[in-house]
């Protein structure tokens, strides 16, 4: 067991919030202590991500679509290959 003193202008909020939720402050100080200390399960790759993840703003042409067709194009266009 830990006891950690706090200054009057922690300890006043503190109990006040404690009595507002029907808790003793010991109760609610534990309580938001383990949320900040307990490590938590990662869950899924996005969350683990979290906000390192997101896009780049192109020109909003789609290159993947019909890329066979316009790499041919293209190639005849060089006189590479005949259509």
């Amino acid at each position: 067991m830990l006891t950690i003193e706090v200054p009057d202008e922690v300890a006043v909020p503190l109990a006040n919030q404690a009595a507002s939720r029907g808790m003793t402050p010991a109760a609610f100080a534990l309580d938001h202590l383990r949320e900040l200390v307990t490590p938590r399960p990662l869950g899924s790759l996005l969350e683990f991500l979290g906000d390192r993840v997101g896009s780049i703003a192109g020109t909003g042409e789609s290159y993947s679509r019909d890329s066979d067709r316009r790499f041919a194009d293209g190639l005849a266009a060089e006189g590479s290959v005949r259509p």
